[in-house]
């Protein structure tokens, strides 16, 4: 975190005075007003009101942006690039415009504008930079650089030459809510170039280019007289395209910077603390008796780049002779004098400087004055207002107490109950100790079943159900302990529930994997609570539930994390019929779902645009549709299936035993719902108006294959095509009957030597 102090107040009253570049036309910084100060009434150069400024002065020619009044103008805001400091703030129906004819009248052949923005949230199109009107009778303005409001809502330079002729560069980049960036265009009269910076530390990136179309200074910007406007745009007459955000940092200048002066600041920079370790501390733990200091740590940083680097080529600032170097205390975050570093080398930047022993575990914060020539070439005193103060920077050093960097994740295990639960410890970790939850919990050693007991990895082989459960681990520097880290569970590769409804909502489970923990269903919901089950065999095996779009559905029992494995891979399946007297639209037969946020949900709808099944990931939102055939609204019973495998991302959706629609999509990184399995219908939503059976859950995915036969088990007259995915089969079954055989011959046979194209000539055999 960096944060503005007195010096950098100082600072920005002496820029008026500091040498800016020959290049640099206007740079506004926003430093000379106050978080939360309006810029208003600017009609009149002067004029102020308790809340407000006449705007902010750019620190190279003293040109002022103006707002218009204290309720359309800006205000200053101390959200900014780096945490320090001022910029400028417009809430949706503010902006900042410049009439002065020393910029308004400003038509270089080379250019360059700077800009740092912030998005607080996107209306339509939002304009940082343009022109108050067109100069060739267009309805559009000179310039915009803007963030374009339709897809793919990527950033656009949109500007014409002094010849009329306009040109749109539309870049790759694609900005987002609530994130910093800088971005730069840059022209030499030929090319026109943006790039950004997304404050990644990957720097400025090219992100779109193009060539201008005329010669010459036919491709200069328009001497037009037209005000620039900030935080906003012009079109046929109206001021349109204000954002809701901030600007900073927003630099004009008559030359096309290199890459390395883009984003420029006279500050100390590029600032680095090492050794860093794994968790991100710095320095090395060293045991004195028992005191314990964080050793090694070296501060280093790059001298203040020189304002006039167009002109001179040098590296850093030529007047820099020393560096103050300043660092906090344990007990007070505000750093302090601590030592200087000369300025040695004519040419090399780079700067470093050794720290002696410092407390453990302590966050501590520096920063860097820059130490001018005092005119008798000796470098300014500590706390001169002549020196340029950089920037408060922090670190962290390593701490004793371990703690966890990467907590482990729920894993399921393979077919041979083999799976490894991992942590990630901080710097400091020594070893490790594992833990099976119980009551109590069990310390685990190193045996034919769990090795790693004292690693980072806990690796288990052929897990049984009393392996399925949560673990966690204990991180030690020594005897010293971290706090747990938080419980994985363990699945098995098995089915983990199965609801028959032959006259009750057990979990019949344990019927196929002996002594799996089962978890019973219950009615809930609003409903009057009758009977749900439909008696006398008539459920597809059986007995069934049937439900009256009342309000009523089976919310299963039990912790509803035990069924979240599905981002590891699952297979959820159910026969579906509808009640045909009386269809309901969009129904949820079965779901596992915190609406708007995670889990998914098989949905069904009878109105639109023909009844069939839908199968829905909440997050990310992914939506597959079942064929309109079979019609699963017919009132017959159909098999409902989604399987998902997490080796090939593959999302599959299958109706009746046959695929219908497959999607790729990465669930690793979903959330996880906190809702119970709910059966024919959820929370919130009415109930189906039909019957549900045969419910099952697997925490692996079912094949194409066995989806099919899962089907036949209870259909044995019927007969499912399943093509493998890397077989020809479907290029060679011409009549579509799921078989090769004669008649697909004789199909062949019967257009041999066929030729269809054109000319004939190319018809020779």
């Amino acid at each position: 975190m960096r944060t503005i102090n007195m010096f950098i107040l100082m600072m920005v009253l002496l820029l008026y005075s500091l040498p800016i570049s020959a290049a640099t036309v206007v740079y506004w910084t926003f430093e000379d007003g106050i978080a939360g100060q309006m810029f208003c009434d600017a009609d009149e150069e002067g004029s102020t009101t308790p809340t407000g400024s006449t705007g902010s002065f750019d620190v190279a020619n003293s040109i002022l942006m103006r707002g218009w009044n204290n309720y359309y103008g800006p205000s200053f805001s101390s959200d900014t690039p780096f945490g320090w400091g001022l910029s400028m703030y417009c809430n949706g129906h503010q902006d900042g415009y410049v009439n002065d004819e020393f910029l308004t009248t400003w038509a270089p052949l080379q250019w360059t504008i700077e800009v740092s923005f912030k998005f607080n949230s996107f209306t339509g199109w939002n304009s940082l930079i343009g022109r108050q009107g067109a100069s060739f009778g267009q309805i559009e303005s000179d310039f915009y650089f803007q963030r374009i409001g339709e897809p793919p809502y990527n950033l656009r330079c949109d500007f014409r030459t002094s010849s009329g002729v306009k040109h749109v560069l539309d870049t790759t980049f694609i900005p987002q809510v609530g994130q910093w960036y800088r971005a730069a265009v840059v022209s030499d009269g030929v090319n026109v170039t943006v790039y950004v910076d997304q404050m990644d530390g990957e720097g400025y990136q090219n992100v779109g280019s193009l060539v201008l179309s005329g010669e010459g200074e036919d491709n200069a910007l328009p001497n037009s007289g037209f005000d620039w406007t900030f935080g906003r745009s012009w079109y046929n007459g109206n001021n349109v395209d204000q954002i809701n955000g901030c600007l900073d940092n927003i630099k004009f200048s008559d030359v096309a910077l290199p890459v390395v002066m883009l984003g420029f600041e006279p500050f100390a920079y590029d600032e680095s603390v090492t050794p860093v370790n794994s968790d991100g501390s710095v320095g090395n733990l060293v045991i004195d008796g028992e005191i314990l200091t964080a050793e090694d740590i070296l501060l280093s940083f790059k001298a203040g780049r020189d304002p006039n680097f167009t002109e001179t080529g040098n590296a850093f600032n030529p007047k820099i002779l020393a560096h103050h170097i300043y660092l906090s205390t344990p007990s007070n975050p505000e750093p302090v004098y601590l030592a200087t570093v000369p300025q040695d080398s004519p040419t090399n930047p780079e700067i470093s400087y050794p720290l002696d022993a410092l407390e453990v575990g302590t966050t501590y914060y520096w920063k860097v004055e820059e130490a001018l020539n005092d005119g008798q070439d000796s470098p300014n005193n500590p706390g001169d207002p002549n020196n340029i103060m950089g920037p408060k920077w922090s670190f962290t050093t390593i701490a004793p107490t371990p703690f966890f960097v990467a907590q482990p994740s729920n894993v399921v295990a393979d077919s041979s109950g083999n799976a490894v639960i991992s942590v990630v410890g901080s710097a400091s970790t020594e070893s490790y100790k594992w833990f099976k939850v119980g009551d109590p919990d069990i310390e685990l050693t190193d045996n034919g079943k769990f090795s790693g007991t004292s690693t980072n990895e806990l690796t288990i082989t052929g897990a049984a159900l009393a392996d399925e459960g949560q673990y966690y681990a204990i991180a030690y520097f020594g005897i010293t302990p971290s706090e747990p880290s938080n419980p994985a569970r363990l699945w098995l590769h098995r089915l983990m529930g199965y609801w028959k409804f032959d006259g009750d909502m057990l979990d019949s489970v344990a019927e196929e994997v002996a002594g799996a923990p089962v978890h019973d269903g219950a009615i809930a919901g609003d409903g009057p609570g009758e009977e749900h089950y439909v008696g006398n065999g008539n459920g597809i095996a059986g007995d069934a539930m049937v439900f009256q779009n009342n309000g009523d559905f089976v919310a299963i029992g039990g912790d509803p994390n035990f069924l979240n494995f599905f981002p590891q891979g699952f297979t959820a399946s159910l026969w579906y019929k509808a009640d045909t007297e009386n269809p309901v639209g969009w129904r949820l037969p079965m779901s596992k779902l915190d609406a708007g946020s995670s889990g998914w949900l098989f949905g069904t709808d009878h109105t639109y645009p023909a009844p069939q099944f839908t199968f829905i990931i909440e997050s990310p939102w992914t939506r597959m549709d079942g064929s309109p055939q079979p019609d699963v609204g017919d009132g017959q019973w159909h098999m409902l299936t989604v399987a998902y495998d997490p080796e090939n991302t593959l999302l599959r959706l299958f109706t009746d035993g046959g695929e219908d629609a497959r999607r790729t999509v990465d669930l690793s990184a979903v959330p996880l719902p906190a809702a119970p399995l709910s059966i024919g219908g959820r929370a919130t939503e009415s109930s189906i108006r039909g019957a549900v059976d045969e419910v099952r859950i697997y925490s692996y995915p079912l094949t194409p294959r066995q989806v099919a036969e899962l089907y036949l088990e209870l259909q044995p007259e019927k007969y499912v095509c399943v093509v493998p995915d890397d077989s020809r089969f479907k290029d060679l079954d011409l009549n579509a009957d799921c078989k090769v055989n004669l008649e697909d011959f004789a199909i062949l046979a019967h257009q041999w030597l066929e030729c269809q194209r054109i000319p004939t000539a190319a018809c020779n055999w």
